[in-house]
């Protein structure tokens, strides 16, 4: 693809990067100023998307006081690399970069997908298991895992009228 020239190849990774980092607001995870809200701010959409989405799961780590940034920041920062092998991890970051254009806003419901994963292990009476449970989550089929994150992201952004009076009995871990 390349005629074997590892420039080439340097070249194009690096101008792919550079477009991750100035196109998207990924870059907010890495500024250099020293203010911490930003990255307070970026867990606090996550939190607000996974108390809609899933809102019992959210109200047992709420209890439990697990906060967004003891387990899901580093997939957030990291878009999911150190989550998965390196050919799992190409099939989700293409799923993400399919995204380009909303790519933060999907990374988050991945991670909800993420959280459904483990959703029925979770403890109310187990903080220190839910918080392992959730900080070392084993997804068995990533397929099944980003048609979920995509199904959760397309009833948000554009719900229809049947998923709107379904809400209430969508089982979204489904």
């Amino acid at each position: 693809l390349f005629d074997d020239n590892l420039d080439y190849v340097e070249a194009i990774t690096f101008h792919c990067f550079q477009q991750l980092m100035t196109g998207t607001s990924i870059q907010e995870f890495y500024m250099t100023i020293d203010d911490s809200s930003i990255i307070h701010n970026r867990m606090k959409m996550f939190q607000t998307k996974l108390n809609k989405i899933l809102p019992k799961i959210s109200q047992t780590l709420n209890y439990l006081q697990i906060e967004p940034i003891q387990y899901a920041y580093k997939w957030i920062n990291l878009l999911f690399a150190q989550e998965h092998p390196m050919p799992t991890l190409l099939i989700v970051w293409d799923s993400l970069f399919a995204h380009y254009d909303d790519l933060m806003n999907f990374v988050y419901y991945v991670a909800i997908s993420r959280v459904c994963e483990v959703a029925d292990k979770i403890d109310i009476n187990d903080f220190t298991g839910t918080l392992e449970l959730l900080q070392h989550i084993e997804i068995s089929n990533i397929y099944k895992a980003l048609r979920r994150a995509n199904q959760l992201y397309n009833d948000d952004i554009n719900p229809s009228p049947t998923e709107i009076l379904k809400k209430k009995r969508y089982n979204k871990c489904s």
